[in-house]
């Protein structure tokens, strides 16, 4: 029943601005405003700081409930949506393929002039085989395989070798 007590209706507050309205005609002074003044809020006995702090905690109250995760739920695409991206995912397939058979031409272009190349070129001419005797053998000797390249030592004389200095 409390509650109801400190319930004020519309009414209420227009029939008491209505009575101090005329109050304040009967008391009125002609240098003063015609309107009756707003009555001063009450004063409820809070420091500033405590009505900011309140503030405050409201706004950030306000905010988490804004941001809860059970707010940010996924409602899914609607129908032009789906059909936006579908038309998007079907442009880049169609761009896909172009750039596909555009790799293919050049590839294959690549590989005709490389065949014309080739074909061009002559392969090179060898000089005809001799064929050995049969008894002739066509392995060679170690000896004759090493013999050119085995530079043997010069032997010096006595006078050079106090001589010699590296350089």
């Amino acid at each position: 029943m409390s509650e109801l007590k400190s319930f004020e209706s519309q009414d209420d507050i227009e029939e008491r601005r209505r009575i101090r309205q005329e109050e304040w005609e009967k008391a009125r002074r002609p240098h003063e405003p015609e309107k009756c003044p707003e009555e001063a809020p009450v004063w409820d006995g809070k420091t500033l700081y405590q009505r900011l702090r309140e503030q405050k905690e409201e706004k950030q109250l306000e905010w988490e409930e804004k941001y809860k995760l059970k707010n940010q739920i996924y409602k899914g695409l609607d129908e032009e949506e789906a059909k936006f991206l579908n038309v998007i995912s079907e442009k880049r397939a169609r761009i896909d393929q172009s750039h596909k058979k555009e790799e293919k031409k050049y590839i294959e272009a690549y590989r005709e002039a490389l065949q014309k190349k080739m074909a061009e070129e002559s392969p090179p001419i060898l000089p005809p085989r001799t064929q050995l005797p049969p008894g002739a053998s066509n392995k060679k000797t170690q000896h004759s395989l090493i013999a050119g390249s085995i530079v043997r030592k010069r032997k010096s004389t006595g006078s050079e070798d106090h001589g010699n200095t590296f350089s």
